[in-house]
């Protein structure tokens, strides 16, 4: 059965406060205001705004941008783009009131100090693939005195198609670069669904889970949600 929005509520303040397990939630690629209401009521975390991306079905207008990002109440906006040279993307975040910019493209650190010096928090995301090759880890430590808040490890495909593939990474290949992260914030994103999610969620050294594909029914951020979190809760206690 599936359960009601306040037990959805409910569920996440017991997988946050169980044991002293914090487990976030970041839902990407929102793109209209009932998605938005939506994640308000399910207590999600953050919620991924993609911008500035030509060609991406997802990527927002500054004008729809400005209006979903208003309309987050609780969950934390994010504005995701892959090249954030763009001179207006910092003003149009400031006036959006938008604190959390992930960067999902291969942002050398230099722009991520740039970033850094007009006061917005970065996310970067770290390209993975099912070997464990990472091309960003050659710059890990100028990322670090760059000021990169959180590291996003996700599963890189081709350049092509960059992020929400739907799958996976190896469980060995990401324990690897979590430990290599070690003393570092972060985030998993890549393939996370129903039966996955509370072996993520129980992953040492994960503050956040990213889910884009799971929580969509033909398209939209909807009814897949529920049974989602349904399964991170039971598998918490499961794990505890």
């Amino acid at each position: 059965m599936i359960p009601s929005i306040f037990l959805v509520r409910r569920m996440l303040k017991i997988v946050r406060d169980n044991e002293g397990v914090v487990m976030k939630i970041k839902i990407c690629g929102a793109t209209i205001l009932d998605e938005i209401a939506l994640l308000n009521r399910y207590a999600v975390d953050y919620v991924g705004l993609w911008t500035g991306i030509n060609g991406h079905p997802r990527s927002l207008t500054e004008m729809t941008l400005r209006i979903l990002a208003a309309a987050c109440d609780g969950p934390q906006p994010i504005a995701v783009c892959v090249q954030p040279a763009n001179p207006g993307l910092m003003e149009m975040l400031h006036d959006c009131n938008i604190q959390w910019l992930q960067l999902h493209g291969f942002t050398p650190p230099s722009e991520v100090l740039c970033l850094k010096q007009q006061g917005i928090n970065v996310i970067k995301t770290l390209h993975v693939d099912d070997n464990g090759v990472c091309p960003e880890l050659r710059w890990l430590k100028d990322y670090d005195d760059a000021g990169v808040d959180i590291y996003l490890i996700d599963r890189f495909v081709s350049r092509q198609r960059i992020g929400s593939t739907g799958q996976a990474l190896p469980q060995r290949v990401i324990k690897k670069m979590v430990e290599r992260l070690q003393g570092r914030r972060v985030w998993l994103a890549g393939g996370i669904g129903i039966t996955t999610i509370a072996d993520f969620a129980a992953m040492p050294g994960v503050e956040a889970l990213d889910i884009d594909s799971a929580a969509r029914h033909e398209g939209r951020i909807g009814v897949p949600l529920l049974p989602l979190l349904q399964a991170l809760h039971d598998g918490v206690n499961h794990h505890g």
